[in-house]
């Protein structure tokens, strides 16, 4: 955090409004350490590593489902959630990456054979079970009861409460 031609002083006087000096000296001193520093490449080499960029931010993802639900008054499946996550901030209809863009683009190749024919009696529940299933192929099963595509720590049960993840959803 030591930035060069600037003494440690020099930061310690540079305090954000709002920030208490002993919380901000504290941070100076932690965020100058060896370990900091070793911690910081290594989330550098982390982010080269991800596949799939996600540009929803920090709104969580039960937050932006129940959102989708009223805007469009029906459940979110998790192959359009994927979509939804992966697209530009930009307003466009451009994926982050090549990768999602490619992953997304086979997904809904299955999909449409897996669709029913036209004029049956499917309901969009059908579709979306269908999708959350392609989902499932695509990207590969829950492991150890954590929502794959959901974050650090998602369970079904924190996304969809205890009673829905009891009757089988």
């Amino acid at each position: 955090m030591v930035q060069e031609g600037r003494s440690i002083e020099a930061i310690y006087e540079n305090n954000p409004t709002g920030v208490h000096d002993d919380q901000w000296k504290w941070l100076v001193d932690q965020c100058g350490t060896p370990q900091a520093a070793a911690q910081s490449e290594k989330a550098k080499e982390s982010r080269t590593k991800v596949r799939y960029p996600h540009t929803v931010g920090r709104t969580g993802y039960a937050t932006l489902n129940a959102q989708f639900a009223e805007k469009e008054g029906r459940e979110l499946s998790r192959l359009e959630q994927f979509r939804f996550q992966h697209l530009r901030k930009d307003g466009t209809d451009n994926f982050s990456s090549d990768a999602a863009e490619q992953v997304y683009d086979e997904a809904c190749k299955m999909v449409k054979d897996y669709m029913p024919i036209p004029g049956s009696s499917s309901t969009p529940q059908d579709n979306v079970a269908i999708e959350n299933e392609v989902y499932t192929q695509v990207f590969g099963p829950d492991k150890n009861g954590k929502m794959l595509g959901y974050g650090r720590g998602m369970t079904k049960s924190r996304l969809f409460g205890y009673g829905s993840v009891t009757r089988g959803s």
